[in-house]
């Protein structure tokens, strides 16, 4: 597999979709690109899965079960 997006050939494609993309959720007042996510983690669950969005952040991708 190759992975163009860390290609240098697609570096502006690339900042040109994540400016849009970035201006798409500010827009919808998405609470992910406000550093609020976490509000996601108190909605109510069928699973067991524990505060994610701030593992997340911390680089702690590891599931919690």
């Amino acid at each position: 597999m190759n992975n163009l997006a860390a290609s240098e050939n697609y570096t502006e494609l690339r900042n040109t979709m994540s400016k849009e993309m970035t201006e798409k959720l500010q827009k919808q007042g998405d609470p992910r690109i406000f550093g609020n996510g976490d509000v996601f983690d108190n909605y109510e669950y069928s699973g067991v899965v524990k505060d994610y969005y701030n593992r997340y952040r911390e680089k702690r991708f590891l599931l919690i079960w």
